[in-house]
């Protein structure tokens, strides 16, 4: 069986209970952003696939998280600094 340049560019969906390795979303909203257009899917036989390239590429787009404030310190972190 020869292998095609893009064998592990498509994934299988993650099972129930179960995220994706590359964006760590669940089964259910893989198929909720593809349905926003988002994501792509394919269907290979039976199968639908993810393709992991476009998801990799959609998921460095997504905006960054800027952390505002920080937790308090522990008490015992607040008797050592004293």
């Amino acid at each position: 069986m020869a292998i095609t340049p893009h064998a592990g560019r498509f994934i299988p969906l993650p099972g129930n209970g179960q995220k994706c390795p590359v964006t760590g979303l669940c089964r259910a909203s893989i198929y909720n952003k593809a349905a926003e257009g988002e994501l792509r899917l394919i269907k290979i036989g039976r199968s639908v696939r993810l393709d992991a390239e476009h998801a990799a590429q959609w998921l460095a787009n997504q905006p960054t998280h800027t952390v505002k404030r920080t937790l308090p310190k522990k008490a015992s972190e607040q008797e050592r600094a004293a």
